[in-house]
């Protein structure tokens, strides 16, 4: 159990609360809003519980490294505390283990590190700032996605897929469950992913290599991230029995009409003050009689007012811009633009499963990653975030789902 013996562990979850007065009053702040309870190693080789001692909860172990992991918790709340650990204030053996604690603890933690309204004002002003404009969202594409081809080679599977697999029975690998995902939004499109089909947010290509082996037409794929777009182009050179047309075009700047169209976790850096102008640009691009199907990333319904008044991680660090729709939300955008959302599959432990895999590679990749000139803190933001995305989908927080869209 960690590197503490069993009996040593029982004892420091009777044992006296933390006497340094730093700790102490996080014990007692923690305590009264009902935090479960946390083991905390300190320098000297001491560990103290804080919290709330239950029987039933795992007790994750962390290691402070640096009192300023507890102030920033103090100024800037949740978000301080995933900051201190980019800065390597604090630090843990399985993130995964502090993420799920967390995450279960989540209301509890928010009373107990509000973080002060200048910090959150000023998060909230930094998002704001990215607008996804057509200016906007190429800048904000190109934070994360053109880190390198090279970079996302290292850890990403023979797909190069970056969005969530399905794990159907059969998929042995990663692969195969990122290919079993491409035949199933084939399968939704049914008679529409033949003819002529629109991909906004292509990625490195994985679907259309996919479509393109296996079905008839024209494939129009575009992305906003100049990394992306030249290796598909390269990946799709040699057809299949489709023909691939990549560039480096905003969706609203698409034209004509499409008898399928297929978006997959691109949604999810349009932004909500522009969800209404997609819904309406899906709706001109497909024809009569068309569908489209769209893979999205939701969060929980009951979580969308509070989610949309702030800013998360996620926002802060990895997706600039990035703004998730819950369920309702979603549904509601796509019938306001006359369109009708006829089926919605859901398969968020898939996509926990899915970051686990992506976690293990990328740690087993650093070595080769770290030679390309990323510094500790990137590695460090990266644990932290796959962490905290696969605790969000075994929770229920967020999920992903696979919908058929159709037009009348």
């Amino acid at each position: 159990m960690s590197s503490i013996s069993r009996e040593s562990y029982a004892g420091e979850l009777r044992g006296r609360r933390p006497a340094h007065p730093l700790l102490a009053l996080l014990d007692r702040r923690l305590s009264r809003h009902g935090v479960g309870a946390l083991r905390v190693r300190l320098r000297s080789g001491e560990t103290v519980t804080l919290g709330t001692r239950r029987d039933d909860g795992q007790v994750p172990l962390v290691r402070l490294n640096r009192w300023r992991a507890i102030t920033r918790g103090w100024h800037s709340g949740l978000m301080g505390w995933a900051e201190g650990y980019m800065a390597g204030d604090w630090d843990c053996d399985d993130p995964v283990q502090v993420t799920d604690w967390a995450m279960a603890n989540e209301a509890a933690l928010e009373a107990s590190f509000a973080g002060s309204a200048l910090s959150g004002a000023l998060h909230r002003a930094v998002h704001r700032l990215r607008d996804n404009t057509r200016a906007g969202s190429r800048r904000n594409i190109a934070q994360h996605y053109d880190l390198g081809n090279a970079f996302y080679d290292s850890w990403l599977d023979e797909t190069m897929s970056y969005s969530a697999a399905l794990f159907v029975p059969g998929a042995r690998t990663l692969a195969d469950a990122q290919r079993a995902k491409y035949a199933r939004v084939l399968e939704l499109l049914g008679d529409s992913g033949d003819g002529r089909l629109l991909e906004i947010g292509c990625g490195w290509g994985g679907f259309a290599e996919h479509w393109a082996g296996n079905r008839l037409g024209v494939l129009d794929a575009i992305t906003l991230s100049t990394e992306q777009l030249a290796y598909a182009r390269e990946r799709l050179k040699e057809a299949g029995r489709g023909r691939c047309n990549f560039s480096l075009t905003d969706y609203r700047d698409t034209r004509g009409e499409y008898d399928g169209v297929v978006s997959i976790e691109m949604f999810e850096a349009v932004g909500e003050a522009h969800w209404g102008n997609f819904f309406e640009v899906l709706r001109r691009r497909l024809r009569p009689g068309g569908a489209a199907v769209m893979q999205v990333i939701t969060i929980a319904d009951e979580r969308f007012e509070a989610y949309r008044s702030g800013t998360d991680f996620i926002q802060r660090y990895i997706f600039p811009g990035g703004m998730l729709p819950s369920p309702r939300r979603f549904r509601e955008e796509v019938e306001r633009a006359g369109l009708r959302l006829v089926e919605a599959q859901t398969f968020g432990a898939d996509y926990a499963r899915t970051l686990q895999q992506w976690s293990r590679e990328f740690n087993r990749s650093w070595p080769r990653i770290e030679r390309l000139g990323f510094d500790e803190r990137f590695r460090r933001m990266w644990n932290y975030y796959l962490a905290y995305c696969e605790s969000g989908f075994k929770s229920g927080a967020v999920d992903v789902q696979l919908c058929r869209i159709e037009r009348d």
